[in-house]
């Protein structure tokens, strides 16, 4: 998974989340925002506008399941009390992990390679 990772909000650099309750919003995410697939869609808007993300209503909601699926992965990740670090809904939230590596890393597929 791509999440952002950051150190607990209360320790840790004070630059990897900057200090707002807007960011703070946004970047984690509660049982309430992932209750029913309205209030994950109203999440999602939030999160398009924090990101000034802007798509075509056919490819945001191509986009939407991965949002969902990866928010709630974020959300369960955090819930855990054996870690120190939490995830966020970084920009990346609404990739695959495929499109994020094809991306962003300069990896190619085994498409590529024929």
């Amino acid at each position: 998974m791509h999440t952002g990772m950051r150190e607990d909000m209360n320790s840790g650099p004070s630059d990897t989340l900057p200090d707002t309750y807007s960011t703070a919003v946004l970047a984690l995410c509660t049982d309430k925002d992932l209750e029913t697939v309205e209030s994950v869609w109203n999440l999602y808007e939030r999160w398009q506008r924090f990101h000034d993300v802007s798509l075509d209503l056919n490819e945001k909601q191509r986009r939407f399941k991965t949002f969902m699926d990866n928010a709630r992965y974020v959300h369960q990740f955090n819930k855990r009390n054996d870690t120190t670090c939490k995830l966020c809904l970084n920009k990346f939230v609404d990739l695959t992990n495929d499109e994020f590596v094809a991306t962003y890393t300069g990896l190619l597929s085994d498409e590529s390679d024929e």
